[in-house]
């Protein structure tokens, strides 16, 4: 399972933050009830302060999240993420006020070279700015791969279907030129 981190006001009902969206197929795998203070799931993690890593009692960060809501994307996605609040995930970790990446949205995605050149520029060599076909390149050569697979499947298809039809008229007149020669006797033309 993989926490999700949220920093928009996505948990405005909840004065709590030690509550969680779960993915679908987390949901269903745990038996989760929603809202439920009896149904809590517990994260652990190792901790990063003690040194103590013999004693299991020290060694993992324990917290409870409350499920509030189960959202549903793609099976993948469903059955590894949750999203918590920031905090909660910030004080599960130890690193409070520390952020790991930022994403921006753009109204024109046609502008994002541009963007991320003058941001690289800005930020140096330190920081690493990607567009999101950077971040997913693998997926979009997998989704390209498969273009063209289709693509050759289908042009497969049409030059059988072509060469069935060719092969279909051929038999067809071979068989007919009896009856055609049958006519040309009796008068008819060409």
């Amino acid at each position: 399972m993989i926490l999700l981190l949220w920093k928009v006001n996505y948990f405005t009902n909840s004065d709590k933050s030690n509550v969680a969206v779960v993915g679908r197929g987390v949901a269903y795998h745990l038996s989760l009830s929603l809202g439920s203070l009896f149904d809590q799931i517990t994260v652990l993690l190792p901790n990063r302060k003690k040194n103590n890593l013999l004693s299991i009692e020290n060694s993992f960060t324990q917290k409870n999240l409350i499920p509030i809501g189960v959202f549903g994307v793609q099976q993948e996605v469903d059955s590894e993420y949750l999203i918590s609040p920031l905090p909660f995930v910030q004080d599960l970790l130890n690193k409070n006020e520390i952020v790991t990446s930022i994403d921006i949205l753009l109204n024109d995605e046609k502008q994002a070279e541009r963007i991320k050149f003058e941001l690289q520029k800005k930020l140096g060599e330190d920081y690493k700015v990607q567009t999101r076909f950077e971040q997913h390149k693998f997926l979009y050569k997998i989704m390209n791969s498969e273009k063209l697979a289709v693509l050759l499947i289908l042009l497969f298809i049409l030059i059988i279907s072509s060469f069935n039809i060719i092969g279909s008229l051929t038999m067809l007149i071979t068989e007919k030129k009896s009856a055609i020669h049958l006519l040309q006797s009796v008068g008819m033309t060409e």
